[in-house]
């Protein structure tokens, strides 16, 4: 009947229409689906659990294979603290080392201004991912005998009892971090005899006689040993080789008075940073100043150009070589600096200046 046949073909159609909205509903759903994959849950461990994600990953033997070149390019003019850096990170990071300690212990000596603290915190970024994992303790803070309770609390009876203590709930919070004890010979000898048990059994133990693991932990102590050095003749600003094994020599037989035989021994590494030369200190003055010219050209969008006469005068201006790095960096906060904010200031629509010498002073158009 053909009543019948319509009704069948108007059936087939719903059919065939519900299906096809069927179809767009699922292919609507999966669009929208996200797709979790590996690398979100290890993210997400790493972040409820304080393990790196490098740790949680597979994949840092790149990373590794080329740390000394990302080393280098933050710390300047400290070719062979580099590479031993380098290679005893990826002793430790590779397994090689013993698991009943920490990972690895470094003590770097040098004059101020030279990289050592800057050293421990890029290490922080380059194994950990962070600078966050940089803990950073200032030794001068513990220069008395009863400043170790500041470290790992105080003994049952005396005040302060129970209370939190800095080392041992900073470790016991971020087991995976560089712990670095700056200025190292500033600390009280109570305070260094701390690290003895650290550093051969890779725990401390604090006043209640609970146990903080340092075996995931990365142990850094400097110290300014042999820094006076550096007034006799200003080692290290001319290509002499002699008297750079003269500084060395002479530093080493000054951290066998300042430090006990057995902190030393303890140590998986010594790393001597030498005097920063002028080459290396232009290259630190490149760097400060890009950072300015990077912020202002991101924030008021300005350009500038610098000549090699400016570097020349900011290294040859006011200029103390004992003092490292820090006075590159003060010279620029000192001259450059104020002169940018007052020529922003005097002309805010410019976009494009330069900065020059002229008659023996700096001077900006």
């Amino acid at each position: 009947m053909p009543e019948a046949a319509q009704a069948m073909a108007d059936e087939e159609r719903l059919l065939k229409e519900k299906k096809q909205l069927e179809l767009q509903v699922k292919e609507a759903r999966a669009s929208e689906r996200v797709l979790v994959t590996f690398d979100h849950i290890a993210h997400v461990v790493a972040r409820l659990s304080h393990v790196p994600v490098s740790l949680i990953l597979a994949g840092e033997h790149e990373r590794l294979a080329h740390l000394e070149k990302n080393l280098s390019q933050i710390i300047f003019g400290q070719d062979d603290a580099v590479k031993t850096v380098a290679e005893a990170v990826r002793h430790a990071r590779l397994g090689l080392s013993d698991p009943r300690r920490p990972k690895a212990s470094f003590l770097f000596v040098g004059p101020s201004g030279v990289g050592k603290t800057e050293m421990a915190r890029t290490l922080a970024r380059e194994i950990f991912g962070r600078e966050e994992a940089l803990v950073k303790l200032d030794m001068s803070e513990f220069s008395e005998g009863h400043s170790i309770s500041k470290l790992l609390g105080s003994p049952a009876g005396y005040i302060g009892y129970r209370e939190g203590n800095r080392l041992a709930d900073t470790i016991r919070k971020h087991p995976h971090a560089v712990l670095l004890f700056d200025e190292f010979e500033k600390a009280h000898r109570d305070v260094q005899h701390l690290l003895l048990q650290a550093l051969e059994d890779g725990k401390i133990t604090e006043a209640t006689g609970r146990s903080i693991p340092l075996r995931h932990s990365y142990i850094v102590l400097t110290s300014n040993v042999g820094a006076d050095f550096l007034h006799r003749g200003h080692m290290g600003f001319e290509h002499d080789a002699k008297a750079q094994d003269v500084y060395e020599t002479l530093t080493k037989e000054q951290l066998a008075d300042r430090f006990r035989p057995e902190l030393l021994n303890r140590l998986d590494r010594v790393v001597m940073f030498r005097p920063l030369e002028r080459d290396t200190l232009r290259k630190i003055l490149c760097r400060e100043m890009d950072a300015i010219f990077m912020r202002l050209q991101d924030m008021q969008h300005v350009a500038y150009t610098v000549g090699d006469d400016v570097l020349e005068w900011l290294l040859n201006h006011d200029h103390k070589p004992e003092e490292g790095a820090r006075a590159a960096r003060r010279v620029v906060e000192r001259e450059i600096s104020p002169m940018l904010s007052r020529a922003l200031v005097d002309n805010p629509k410019k976009k494009k200046w330069k900065l020059k010498i002229a008659k023996d002073r700096l001077a900006i158009y």
